[in-house]
């Protein structure tokens, strides 16, 4: 049996590549679908970022997203992931968890963890579709606006917008951060 999308996805991808135009790229359906969701700042998954563990023994959870379906859970940063159902996540990837997680599609997805004291805990978690934050501000001595732009987007500038106009009353100072150092303030 041959794939039809599969050979017709390789088809357009080597005619595009063969362009030699290093701004093009072919982008299969499911591809584009994932980029147009990435583009509106959305994504599935639980709201965790994962690293390696020095040890090799599972992913270190780096981040929690607030009030994503992992952050409900109670899952902590610190904490180890072990186990994504029943794929065990000694030696793997971030995307290898990704894709662990997202197999589960609209049924629960177990989670074994290890906390900080070595206790094994159970989670189970649902997926969804996470909505990131573009712009945050937030104010800072002195009456110092502070405004930082995660990823420019096309909401990019309609929510700086709204949030310069929110801090606009209580600040004296705004600190755009291109960095991590503050490089001007802006009267």
């Amino acid at each position: 049996d041959v794939d039809a999308e599969v050979i017709t996805d390789a088809a357009f991808n080597a005619m595009v590549s063969a362009s030699g135009d290093r701004w093009s790229c072919y982008m299969s359906a499911e591809e584009f679908q994932a980029y147009c969701a990435y583009s509106a700042n959305e994504y599935s998954g639980i709201g965790i970022t994962v690293g390696k563990d020095e040890k090799g023994r599972g992913l270190i959870i780096r981040e929690v997203e607030a009030d994503s379906p992992a952050d409900r859970a109670g899952i902590q940063v610190g904490m180890l992931l072990l186990r994504v159902n029943d794929t065990d996540m000694a030696g793997k990837t971030s995307a290898d968890a990704r894709a662990a997680i997202l197999a589960a599609g609209d049924a629960d997805t177990r989670l074994l963890m290890e906390d900080e004291f070595g206790e094994p805990k159970t989670f189970s978690v649902r997926t969804g579709v996470l909505k990131l934050d573009v712009v945050f501000s937030k104010m800072l001595e002195e009456n110092i606006g502070y405004i930082r732009i995660q990823k420019f987007s096309e909401k990019a500038g309609s929510e700086t917008i709204a949030e310069v106009e929110k801090l606009r009353e209580q600040v004296t100072f705004f600190v755009p951060r291109r960095t991590s150092k503050p490089h001007n303030i802006h009267r």
